[in-house]
């Protein structure tokens, strides 16, 4: 198993406080990311403007020979609808 924790941070913007990031298994052999819902996500969480996040999640494991699991991708959006979205003003960076 492969633990990965990321620290996110959430840019200062008057019409954005909040945003949802979700983070969803990637497929090597489709060289791209499945989209996912929230119970079959390897993590969701919310992050609040200027209070820095860290978040742990379990890679995927091995499928098969040629999907050889720990390929993951970062999902964000805007807490409610009416809010600002640009994925620029989410950063992360790895801790671990």
């Amino acid at each position: 198993m492969i633990y990965t924790i990321y620290q996110l941070n959430l840019k200062k913007n008057k019409f954005c406080i909040y945003k949802v990031v979700r983070v969803c298994e990637a497929s090597l052999v489709l060289d791209q990311c499945l989209a996912c819902i929230w119970n079959s996500s390897l993590v969701t969480t919310t992050i609040e403007q200027g209070n820095p996040q860290d978040i742990e999640f379990t890679c995927t494991p091995a499928r098969d020979e040629r999907e050889h699991g720990g390929k993951f991708c970062i999902y964000v959006a805007p807490f409610f609808e009416e809010m600002d979205h640009n994925t620029n003003f989410v950063t992360w960076s790895s801790v671990a």
